[in-house]
């Protein structure tokens, strides 16, 4: 399981998480499965789903893995301009100090 993380660096869970989590408290303790006995049964439980489902959801894990391949590309094409001195960069031109002519960096 690899929570989000918020703006300050903490996990944030989601109902999913959390939900897993119980079920997986569940197996474990009343149940009485070991690690690995959950662990399976788990994946056993999620082998359940509609063959349907799966494959839309397999259709939209590749349509954001392509979009993810391609922000990347876009970013990597900014920096370079970026590197390269281009004045192409909406506020660039302006400075380390964000056109507040205080000196400070605004985030």
């Amino acid at each position: 399981m690899a929570p989000r993380k918020n703006a300050y660096g903490r996990r944030v869970y989601g109902s999913y998480e959390v939900n897993l989590l119980f079920r997986v408290r569940y197996l474990l303790q009343e149940a009485r499965y070991t690690v690995d006995g959950a662990s399976r049964r788990l994946w056993q439980e999620t082998a359940r789903v509609d063959p349907e489902l799966r494959a839309q959801l397999a259709e939209i894990r590749d349509d954001l893995l392509a979009a993810l391949v391609a922000s990347r590309s876009v970013q990597r094409a900014l920096e370079e301009r970026a590197g390269n001195g281009s004045g192409d960069i909406p506020g660039a031109a302006e400075g380390a100090g964000g056109g507040t002519g205080t000196g400070r960096t605004i985030l």
